[in-house]
């Protein structure tokens, strides 16, 4: 079958724009990966709902429990933030989060890593095109705040991620949930706490019963106060979790609403705050934590990941298109 050059080279054209754009989406599969998240090179709700969270400072600790030698480590407590608000901010349609994220409310855990633990947790994210929300999310109202209860949902690698060190008895290492970490016969990471205008009381367990009915636990807990610099507070004033902050818009009129962020890098090494602390002004954190043991960044490993897979997709399709057009 014969072309004509000016189709030849709109084809040719079509091939290269498809081969070199694969770090930014998925439109182009035929060479892809299943179980690939695909990297959003443009994401911006994430930073830009950031300054609208209700935000605590507090500390993390991690627990192994039962199993067939009854392993009871406790890790070192380090530590870090945590955020929850609503899907939407009051006053600027364009930071909504319901079109990919079917939750009543958001939570976040930016990446922080303490002696020899490290986390990063987030229910949902604008980072990937494939799977943007990860957690399962339900909150009742009770006492001062609302009890929250949470099942991770995610099937391909995201920003949910966790680290601590190998014991007598346990594995230990890099942590993505969606991978199970163990191959028992039922697993799973479930969420519960308590939040409220003034604190936080946050439990993420992981479960894993093996073939002989043995059932070994990872316990994640969080406590944090509220940051006192006047920044946004949770709100108990709707049936979920939002905060009582409005969308300020830009004292130069010229000025976007909201502009898209400019990507930053932030890191947390030994026992240290998250770089997004409780201070209402939080700042897009990149998963960079490090912990004693040889941590790596769930983020940068996703990425690279799905880049290099991608990258792989781009040299086939441009070859198979050289043999198509000749």
């Amino acid at each position: 079958m014969a072309f004509t050059k000016s189709v030849s080279i709109l084809a040719l054209a079509g091939i290269l724009k498809t081969a070199f754009a694969q770090d930014c989406g998925s439109s182009f599969v035929a060479f892809g990966y299943g179980g690939a998240n695909y990297w959003n090179c443009d994401p911006w709700i994430d930073s830009s709902m950031q300054p609208y969270l209700a935000w605590y400072n507090g500390t993390t600790s991690i627990t192994h429990g039962g199993g067939n030698c009854n392993d009871p480590t406790v890790f070192k407590t380090m530590k870090n933030a945590f955020a929850i608000g609503g899907q939407t901010v009051p006053g600027n349609s364009s930071l909504d989060r319901s079109s990919y994220d079917k939750n009543p409310y958001y939570i976040l855990f930016p990446s922080a890593s303490g002696a020899d633990i490290a986390i990063h947790v987030q229910s949902s994210t604008d980072d990937y095109y494939t799977e943007l929300q990860h957690w399962e999310l339900g909150a009742t109202k009770s006492g001062d705040g609302f009890d929250l209860t949470g099942t991770f949902i995610g099937k391909v690698p995201s920003n949910n991620y966790f680290y601590w060190p190998g014991t007598s008895c346990r594995d230990g290492g890099d942590i993505w949930p969606n991978f199970g970490y163990e191959d028992g016969i039922e697993w799973g990471w479930t969420l519960s706490g308590h939040v409220s205008p003034d604190a936080a009381e946050i439990e993420i367990l992981y479960t894993n019963t093996d073939s002989d009915g043995m059932k070994q636990t990872t316990s994640v807990k969080y406590s944090g106060t509220a940051g006192k610099d006047g920044g946004p507070r949770l709100s108990t004033a709707g049936d979920f979790p939002t905060s009582d902050a409005s969308y300020k818009a830009p004292e130069d009129p010229t000025d976007p609403s909201p502009p898209p962020p400019t990507q930053s890098s932030g890191s947390s090494s030994g026992d240290s705050s998250s770089a997004s602390s409780a201070t209402g002004s939080a700042t897009r954190t990149s998963s960079t934590s490090s912990a004693t043991g040889g941590s790596t960044a769930a983020n940068a490993a996703a990425g690279r990941a799905s880049g290099m897979k991608l990258g792989v997709a781009g040299v086939l399709s441009v070859i198979a298109g050289a043999i198509f057009l000749i």
